[in-house]
């Protein structure tokens, strides 16, 4: 699944979420209907997505996947909130080099990163928006 602002038939617009919640809150009907079973597997922010989608579905009581495999995020209840203002192009860019494993030749090409840059600072408004709040776990094979 490709969230607004990551599509690869296009570019879209960057979401114009402001909170996860809500965001989850407007996949979950992508869902809510399946006929056949279905998986998430989800990385770094689309972990936390995958999770998150998969609780509401639990709490509608819909078809919920057959796996949840999640990588290269940490667990949903170590997330500390975070309140500070939106970063600046620069600072996402440090982010990301601290995070390490980005080239940067890639770093460096502000025409590249001008056309990621604004996805990228999508999901992180979302996840600094996300707030831990403890649930039964899922009952989903992970």
């Amino acid at each position: 699944m490709d969230h607004p602002g990551t599509s690869r038939q296009g570019r879209c617009p960057a979401t114009s979420y402001a909170d996860i919640q809500a965001f989850v809150q407007a996949l979950v009907p992508l869902f809510a209907d399946s006929q056949k079973p279905f998986a998430f597997f989800g990385h770094s922010f689309g972990s936390l997505l995958s999770f998150l989608i998969c609780r509401a579905l639990a709490e509608r009581r819909l078809p919920l996947p057959r796996g949840l495999i999640l990588s290269g995020c940490k667990a949903p209840a170590c997330f500390e909130p975070i309140a500070q203002p939106a970063l600046s192009d620069d600072e996402v860019l440090a982010l990301i080099r601290a995070y390490g494993g980005t080239p940067e030749a890639v770093l460096s090409n502000r025409a590249l990163m001008s056309f990621f840059l604004p996805t990228i600072k999508a999901d992180l408004t979302l996840v600094r928006s996300y707030r831990w709040q403890p649930q039964p776990p899922l009952p989903i094979p992970s």
